[in-house]
């Protein structure tokens, strides 16, 4: 099948640098949104001469690949960096962020501002904590990578632990289910990377030195490991997966899988890279070295929060994306205003045309409205009258309605919308609180606070009568 790769060379450099070692490894982007590999190199350089030198080989063996400020993701080595599994009281990214700059002199004895920090969140809980995988790397080792490489004037630089190119190769090309958890080793030819992947997660890594011309070298390996899984129970507080995935130097995955298998009890297999080019991997078996976690690196972006880059550079690095957002936006307005503008100008005259024969329309519409405008404004009228629930003769059917025997009305004084007035008389005094008991709970006085202003005795011909008044104050 035919590979169609992209014309303009949008190309990313994964370097890392070991001891007197640098080793690359370029990638092309595809059209898919992929990235291949296009090739790698690994290089001698002389770190005993300085890092002006240094600089100067780097820019050397770049340019040999192609290099022309492309952006440039440098590997980490984990022996470089302490990684620490930690529990937050937040879920927050800000304040995740701020707690961890401050637990960092913990695990590493420099003040905080000696130190730079990455992490990923592995997992959150209901109790609004995060479980995070913290990576501390002393402020000095970033600088001297950023200082290196600020001759070759990159278009972005990201510092990544080397263990999560070799999350990436798994997520790729494992086959591994992505809720299993599972070790992975890449074994160099003086040092071994341990590293548990769960989720598709780090949570956690070790790295360990070893040497092939000792004696015993296969036990003292086993050894390593052993220790590397109780720690992962220290640390963790589970036991360690069992399944085993293998990749690093060609020539002796078979071998360090066979030893996991045999001695360690561990279900060990070789990851395979036989999806590379035939190129590539003839490269890699010549060059007897590991590009596993470079080539990883390069498969998929890592997120942000695992750059290990000082604060400041991670600031101005937002700010830029955020300005080249909104630059993107704002060009993309324009060009809509303008494509708007240049259609409006061209068909102007019809629009005229259009926008005419909508006033006549709304003309003939509104004509044809006219009827039912008024019909509205008499509906509207009577509804008005309709809220009024109790009208004067409502409000004299509930007095005489809720009225005692021994109760006469003398006068009824009413005032729309303020009060009204009842005077009357009675035989006693109770009668006059009833009848006003009576009216409290009836309907039609619902809006009305009830007063008795005044209940008088006075002598008449047919003997003692209370003259009373009742007032009734609108609410």
């Amino acid at each position: 099948m035919k590979k169609f790769v992209l014309k303009a060379k949008k190309s990313l450099f994964i370097c890392q640098l070991s001891e007197d070692t640098l080793k690359v490894v370029k990638f092309l982007a595809q059209r898919n949104g992929k990235r291949e590999i296009a090739d790698l190199e690994i290089a001698k350089i002389s770190p005993e001469k300085g890092d002006k030198t240094l600089t100067e080989e780097i820019g050397g063996a770049l340019k040999k690949m192609g290099y022309n400020r492309s952006p440039i993701i440098i590997s980490l080595p984990r022996a470089s960096a302490t990684s620490r599994y930690v529990k937050i009281p937040s879920q927050s990214a800000q304040e995740i962020e701020k707690i961890l700059v401050l637990q960092a002199p913990r695990y590493l004895p420099y003040p905080a501002n000696e130190l730079i920090t990455a992490y990923q969140v592995i997992s959150t809980d209901k109790e609004g904590y995060s479980n995070a995988n913290l990576i501390i790397a002393h402020k000095s080792t970033i600088q001297r990578y950023l200082d290196m490489l600020k001759p070759l004037a990159p278009v972005k630089i990201k510092i990544i632990l080397s263990s999560y190119g070799l999350v990436n190769l798994c997520a790729a090309y494992a086959g591994q289910a992505k809720d299993e958890a599972f070790i992975i080793t890449e074994i160099e030819n003086t040092q071994v990377e341990f590293a548990v992947i769960e989720k598709s997660k780090i949570i956690f890594t070790r790295v360990f030195k070893f040497s092939r011309v000792r004696e015993g070298w296969q036990q003292s390996l086993i050894e390593e490991i052993n220790k590397s899984k109780d720690a992962f129970l220290k640390e963790i507080g589970k036991v360690s997966p069992d399944k085993v995935l293998v990749t690093g130097v060609s020539t002796l995955c078979q071998e360090f899988a066979g030893l996991l298998t045999k001695e360690a009890g561990l279900q060990a297999q070789v990851l395979s890279l036989s999806w590379l080019s035939q190129r590539i991997q003839d490269k890699i078996l010549a060059a007897d070295v590991s590009f596993a976690g470079l080539i990883g690196l390069g498969l998929k972006d890592i997120p942000e929060s695992l750059n290990i880059i000082p604060e400041e550079l991670k600031e101005a690095a937002q700010t830029s994306a955020r300005r080249s957002e909104f630059v993107r936006y704002a060009a993309f307005i324009a060009g809509i205003i303008f494509i708007f503008t240049l259609g409006l100008y061209r068909n102007l005259s019809n629009k005229e045309i259009y926008l005419g024969k909508l006033k006549q329309e709304l003309d003939r519409i509104s004509q044809e409205a006219r009827p039912l405008e008024e019909v509205e404004t008499r509906l509207r009228m009577i509804a008005s009258r309709q809220e009024r629930k109790f009208s004067i003769l409502d409000l004299l059917y509930e007095v005489r309605k809720n009225m005692p025997e021994q109760v006469s009305l003398v006068n009824f004084a009413y005032e729309e919308d303020k009060q009204i007035t009842l005077r009357g008389q009675a035989a006693q005094l109770s009668p006059v609180f009833e009848f006003v008991s009576r009216l409290k709970n009836g309907q039609g006085f619902n809006n009305f606070n009830l007063k008795v202003r005044y209940a008088t005795k006075r002598a008449s011909l047919s003997g003692e009568v209370i003259d009373f008044e009742i007032a009734c104050l609108k609410k």
